[in-house]
């Protein structure tokens, strides 16, 4: 029997989620502390995230970065 795959995967590791987020590992650290992202536990022994909790995140950043 051959499983289906999905891709990209519905749970991504930390290094998936900073790239693509185009950040360091540190800021999806950063952005965990702030509740803005929340891993899962699948118990495995790597931090994950669901695909769509990024995505949603992705949709809720500001459409354009303040004036400075």
């Amino acid at each position: 029997m051959h499983e289906a795959f999905t891709y990209p995967p519905e749970l991504l590791t930390k290094k998936h989620v900073a790239y693509l987020l185009s950040v360091s590992d540190r800021e999806v650290n950063t952005l965990m502390s702030e509740n803005k992202l929340t891993p899962v536990d699948d118990g495995g022994k790597w931090v994950k995230f669901r695909l769509e909790d990024v995505r949603a995140y992705i949709k809720n950043l500001p459409d354009r970065l303040p004036h400075r």
